[in-house]
């Protein structure tokens, strides 16, 4: 909510505007972004200060106003007065460890795939489990780029390591993935 991150469509989410977040209409966040946010809120804050925040992103500028009989001007102080809080350094270092978009998330969870691939590498895995790895990262976007640079990528799917084109583009394709995690 209050962190440097983007939404999963790329908006910052420190600047955007509160008004009128609603799980069911709000189209900057996922209900999954918001639900995780509901969640940590108490992790961070104290218990009131969570449940009022936990209800501005719930049900907005409007209907939080209309709850807590506020007129524009109070309830700008107040938001103020909350955005403050979130902005000081111990908050956002507690935001930063635990509240992630749906796009970091994914980020991690492709990291993770491919170290776990390069780990299967060193530990010269069996041929069962690279082609299991190679199923699991068929269709994911983020291993585009290592797979670009591949040749005959069946071939070296199929015999992993077993003939000079594989073991070619294999190489390849662990310098990629090398590269992609290092960025």
């Amino acid at each position: 909510m209050f962190l440097p991150a983007e939404t999963s469509e790329g908006v910052s989410l420190i600047d955007l505007n509160f008004s009128g977040i609603n799980v069911s209409n709000h189209t900057s966040f996922s209900e999954k972004e918001i639900e995780r946010v509901i969640k940590v809120l108490p992790l961070i804050y104290q218990k009131r200060t969570a449940v009022k925040i936990a209800e501005l992103v719930l049900f907005g500028e409007e209907q939080f106003k209309e709850n807590h009989e506020m007129e524009t001007k109070s309830f700008n102080k107040y938001l103020k007065r909350y955005i403050a809080i979130a902005n000081k350094p111990e908050s956002r270092e507690k935001l930063d460890s635990v509240l992630f978009t749906d796009k970091e998330l994914e980020e991690k969870k492709n990291r993770q795939l491919a170290q776990s691939f390069l780990d299967m590498v060193e530990q010269d895995a069996n041929d069962e489990w690279f082609g299991t790895f190679f199923k699991i990262i068929e269709d994911n976007e983020w291993f585009d780029e290592a797979w670009d640079f591949i040749k005959n990528p069946r071939n070296m799917i199929e015999h992993w390591d077993k003939n000079e084109q594989a073991r070619k583009d294999g190489y390849e394709f662990i310098k990629e993935l090398n590269y992609l995690l290092n960025e």
